[in-house]
């Protein structure tokens, strides 16, 4: 709850003796709205136990079967990888905006500018971020949609591997080499989410530096957050898959 409103709010503090009737007002609560109705979606889309109760409740015939979960994650899959490349490059991007505006701010200190230099390059890097935080959050919300398609068919493929192995012995090969990929791939993830954690944790001082920054940082931690919170799905692979009664021991190490 606190994470959650450091960043879902909205400041009406311009519009405190504005009329209700005005047109000024009235754009403020449509935008309000927006914010809610696209949070609102995006909870929907997310709350997996909330879905699983639905499907249970609902249609038998309309609840996905193993082969539509797994052709599902087949085909996420490329395309969340795609989304972390993007993802990679639009944090690159961010880093050499910062990076310029720190030696302007340092230069500026020398010649002697003081905090007028400081809150000039912070105006700048305002007007700079506004697009990458955006896309930031995008990518974000699609990280997400993606991971959960992901996510599904990878713990079918845990949960059935066992019985498939039982039925056919010389398919524990296979499995065993998937439960490798996705104990290397969560450990890759332990490192690289792990990084975006101490970015959203380095951004809310930053946001406290001047009121221009505060809107594309505050869109940039929300992205970030929704990605970083993807670390804890890929763990509970790796949970599942030390609850497997498959060992796989004997056939390829899982280190």
């Amino acid at each position: 709850m606190a994470l959650v409103k450091s960043f879902q709010w909205e400041s009406w503090v311009g519009l405190r003796f504005a009329d209700p009737t005005s047109s000024e007002y009235r754009r403020a609560v449509a935008k309000l709205a927006g914010r809610l109705a696209e949070a609102n979606a995006l909870a929907e889309r997310a709350d997996v136990s909330a879905a699983a109760i639905a499907l249970s409740e609902g249609d038998a015939d309309e609840e996905p079967g193993v082969l539509d979960l797994m052709a599902r994650a087949e085909e996420a899959m490329p395309q969340w990888s795609e989304t972390m490349q993007e993802i990679v490059q639009e944090i690159d991007n961010i880093s050499t905006l910062a990076q310029a505006t720190t030696a302007e701010m340092a230069q500026g200190d020398k010649q002697g500018k003081g905090f007028a230099a400081r809150l000039t390059a912070a105006r700048r890097l305002a007007k700079e971020l506004q697009e990458p935080a955006m896309r930031i959050d995008n990518l974000g919300e699609q990280f997400a949609r993606q991971l959960y398609e992901v996510d599904r068919g990878v713990r079918v493929i845990i949960e059935r591997a066992p019985g498939e192995v039982e039925e056919d012995p010389d398919s524990k090969e296979a499995a065993c080499e998937f439960f490798q990929s996705v104990r290397l791939m969560a450990n890759s993830s332990e490192e690289g989410l792990g990084a975006l954690k101490g970015m959203v944790d380095a951004i809310s001082p930053i946001e406290g530096m001047s009121r221009d920054l505060r809107p594309p940082l505050r869109t940039l931690r929300h992205g970030l957050t929704l990605m970083y919170e993807g670390r804890d799905v890929i763990r509970s692979w790796v949970a599942q898959m030390d609850a497997s009664p498959l060992d796989c021991s004997d056939t390829i190490s899982t280190t």
